[in-house]
């Protein structure tokens, strides 16, 4: 299949743009407004797919939490062994691919072919709107929505939406985060509460009742109540310190 050779002979007729299949083809051909055409769409989250098997495998995994293999470390779901092959990588640390260039390493082969597009900058991507390129296919996706009403990105605390996550994070933080942490500083102290056992005898400072002699204390005897003010003790008296 193209999809392996890597030979793309799918060429938009609007922009030139090449894909490997035609339903790539055709999703890509969403984008260009003129031609009407409507992407396979998620009814629960508003998402779009290439396919309607990429749709279908979407709201199986994401949405019915519905998976064929199981990671027997962390319970992570997949829905091709080769997908869960990939991910035990996480748990062993296996990076098998590695540049040749800045010698970093990657678990996936995908992910070693994006990275050496930074040293080449390549840059196969291109929005139709504009004439910003992409490394890669999903910051192209990310991108897009700066050029469509499409805000699928809200804020869980006021509900603003944007069209990109990073400016969703950026927003938490300048807005709410912030707002949270004041909260918490302008938030007064309790008051502190003192007791006195039956056995104990405790002097407190005049002006703690209102008192303006401050050589006053007030000297509480077999209290067991709490501290609130004079009407709190069961026996009090005044004395004077020489």
């Amino acid at each position: 299949m193209y999809s392996h050779t890597g030979e793309k002979r799918f060429l938009c007729d609007l922009c030139g743009q090449a894909f490997s299949q035609p339903a790539y083809l055709r999703y890509h051909q969403t984008k260009h407004t003129e031609l009407k055409l409507e992407p396979y769409k998620c009814s629960e989250c508003d998402k779009t797919f290439a396919t309607p098997v990429n749709l279908r495998i979407h709201r199986k995994t994401q949405h019915l939490k519905e998976y064929r293999f199981r990671c027997e470390v962390c319970n992570h779901g997949a829905t091709h062994k080769s997908h869960l092959k990939l991910h035990m990588r996480t748990h062993s640390g296996d990076r098998p691919y590695s540049c040749p260039q800045c010698e970093k390493t990657f678990t996936r082969g995908s992910q070693l072919k994006i990275h050496l597009r930074s040293h080449s900058g390549e840059r196969p991507y291109k929005c139709t709107s504009c004439d910003k390129s992409f490394t890669n296919s999903s910051k192209l996706r990310r991108h897009e929505h700066v050029h469509s009403a499409e805000k699928p990105f809200k804020c869980s605390i006021c509900e603003k939406t944007f069209s990109q996550a990073t400016n969703l994070n950026s927003h938490v933080r300048s807005c709410h985060t912030h707002k949270k942490e004041s909260k918490k500083k302008q938030q007064p102290e309790p008051p502190q509460e003192f007791t006195a056992d039956v056995r104990e005898v405790i002097q407190f400072p005049a002006h703690m009742f209102g008192l303006v002699d401050q050589n006053i204390h007030i000297q509480v005897i077999n209290s067991s109540e709490g501290l609130d003010g004079a009407e709190a003790f069961t026996e009090c008296e005044y004395i004077l310190l020489n």
